[in-house]
């Protein structure tokens, strides 16, 4: 069996895999992610590793999505290369993403939906031999609902505390006996369909003691929700793409444990945000309705079920999973979450928030009404469909501006150039409107002879020289940023239509998520991905679907309210509006300077 040797930033790591499968698929067996926005039918280009050793001939589609540099580089594409002997290869930007994971600081009392009871009952005698449970119930003084291997654990529990300590409840739900002095732990986790953020909380005081993110590796089986859906559908797929973002949570959960010192089985409460069809995957629960029309998602309020059913490892053996409440098939748990981190269910200011990220999620109004709607953005802004697009990690351009004849551009950790991420690409976008090099009808158009390339046989912007060729902004860049801001600027105009609102009627927009916080506001007003009406009131939130999770695991008001705000927004289905195709086509177009 042919050995692969995997380098990571965390060490070597010797794999024995099937002769004969993709690099991709040894490494997915592997447990370790490889960024395949198309799902790995070899047309993206982004699965790029360094690879040697007994591979495959390099396929033409190959030599077609990779520049001269790269191919002398060693870098080969995960789902093209074979393993045909023994070979290694180094993951790409391994460790090095920038994911945001701040936001708002939680102003809210501590209440935790699961509560510390302090208990002391007499040990069994042959005079008092009553059960374990009854002996624990008097001594509480209320009854307990246990789970059966809550029940075969109780005993053992109770002699190890001597009969006194604390009941860890969630209601009348019995998670387990602890000692006094045990520290109880929650775990808050948004789960984008880029990227994965994890919030270690000390459940007595809502105090965050350690956070933690990781590239989604769901991403492996496409970067848009729908690619995701259908490797669901064939067989083994729901499993492994559940136990991927699983897998993931408890690799995030070790690393915030670590950096605080405690330990993972003391965490009895996970709180989940996600947009819809990331909470049926990590539930196992069946996602193909969200796929086609009319869209229709398994549930809507939220639920808890044992961590150990939906294969969470790790955790207290008695913790808990709060599967958050979702509006609709594309409007999830992290929109309402972003939602309440805003206080917008309980502010009389006029709120846009927006969520841009592969779904373009967005929720109007103040506590007198709210209303919602998502838009298929699609995954430009993440990397994904652009030429030299790539996710925010080390190398990635992240800032580009035109100064004159001289182009300036910043990027991730300050590494050579070797990519763009969505930041960068709206930056980029909005300096060739302003200079005239992109025409309103998104044409590469008087483009200055130095700067003026062709790649795949098209026109193309040289941005930046890097150490693996040059980066570019080709054509088909352009129309995919104009596909994704004419549908965010015309979800907001009819957003604004249904509720009978107009612009200057919003005082704030909060940008929410990493895309949201990293991009320049005036770039996004410059392409018109929002009025630019806006521009002054614009504020970046963070990560507002993690602030909300955190303050649903912190104080099970806020998951009362999150509940509330699911009954009573009003969703706005955009896919059966003929207004929104025709503001649609009308915002794909460039303002003229």
């Amino acid at each position: 069996m042919p050995k692969l040797i995997l380098h990571t930033v965390t060490g070597e790591v010797a794999l024995d895999v099937q002769k004969g499968i993709t690099l991709m698929e040894a490494l997915k067996a592997a447990g370790y992610a490889v960024d395949a926005p198309c799902g790995g039918r070899c047309f993206c280009g982004k699965c790029q590793v360094w690879a040697s050793g007994a591979l495959s001939p390099m396929r033409e589609a190959e030599k077609k999505l990779l520049t001269a540099g790269q191919i002398a580089d060693g870098i080969r594409l995960a789902c093209a290369a074979t393993v045909l002997g023994d070979a290694e290869v180094t993951l790409q930007g391994a460790g090095s993403a920038q994911i945001e994971t701040g936001g708002e600081k939680l102003a809210i009392l501590p209440d935790a939906a699961v509560k510390a009871v302090d208990f002391s009952a007499p040990s069994p005698t042959l005079e008092d031999p009553c059960s374990d449970i009854e002996r624990l119930e008097k001594a509480l003084g209320r009854p307990v609902e246990l789970s059966l291997e809550g029940r075969r654990r109780i005993t053992g529990q109770l002699g190890a505390c001597g009969y006194a300590g604390q009941a860890w409840m969630m209601g009348n739900a019995l998670l387990g006996v602890m000692p006094g002095d045990a520290a109880m732990l929650g775990l808050a986790v948004d789960i984008g369909t880029t990227t994965v953020a994890a919030f270690l909380m000390d459940l007595r005081d809502a105090r965050v003691l350690a956070t933690a993110a990781c590239v989604n590796p769901q991403r492996a089986w496409g970067a848009d929700v729908i690619s995701r859906i259908d490797a669901a559908r064939q067989a083994q797929g729901a499993g492994e793409l559940r136990q991927a973002i699983w897998g993931a949570i408890g690799q995030l959960r070790d690393q915030a444990c670590t950096q605080a010192g405690v330990a993972a089985d003391k965490i009895a409460h996970i709180v989940l945000a996600g947009n819809t069809a990331m909470m049926h995957l990590a539930a196992g629960l069946p996602a193909e309705g969200i796929a086609v029309s009319p869209f229709a998602p398994v549930y809507s309020r939220g639920f808890e079920v044992p961590a150990q059913q939906v294969g969470a490892q790790g955790f207290h053996p008695g913790a808990m999973v709060s599967f958050l409440p979702v509006v609709a098939g594309y409007v999830g748990a992290d929109a309402l979450c972003a939602a309440l981190s805003c206080g917008m269910d309980q502010t009389n200011e006029i709120t846009l928030m927006l969520d841009i990220g592969t779904n373009g999620e967005m929720v109007l109004g103040n506590r007198d009404g709210l209303w919602a709607c998502s838009t298929a953005a699609g995954p430009a802004f993440e990397g994904a469909h652009i030429r030299f697009g790539m996710a925010a990690v080390s190398g990635a351009i992240s800032r580009f501006s035109l100064e004159g004849d001289k182009r300036v551009w910043q990027t991730i950790s300050d590494a050579p150039p070797v990519g763009i991420c969505g930041s960068g690409l709206v930056d980029a976008v909005a300096a060739l409107v302003q200079s005239g090099a992109i025409d309103m009808t998104g044409r590469l158009d008087d483009v200055p002879d130095a700067f003026l390339r062709e790649v795949d046989g098209k026109p193309a912007f040289a941005l930046a020289d890097g150490p693996q060729g040059e980066v570019c902004l080709c054509a088909r860049d352009i129309r995919e940023v104009q596909l994704a801001k004419g549908a965010i600027a015309a979800g907001i105009d009819v957003l604004l239509r249904q509720s009978g609102l107009g612009v200057g009627d919003i005082t704030r927009v909060c940008l929410a998520g990493g895309f949201g916080n990293w991009m320049n506001p005036a770039s996004a007003c410059t392409i018109g991905l929002m009025p630019p009406e806006l521009l002054g009131r614009v504020k970046p939130v963070g990560n507002a679907a993690g602030t909300g999770a955190r303050m649903v695991l912190a104080n099970q008001a806020c998951r009362k309210r999150l509940e509330e705000m699911r009954g009573s927004v009003r969703y706005i289905e955009l896919s059966i509006r003929p207004d929104f195709q025709e503001l649609f086509a009308e915002h794909m177009l460039f303002e003229e300077e």
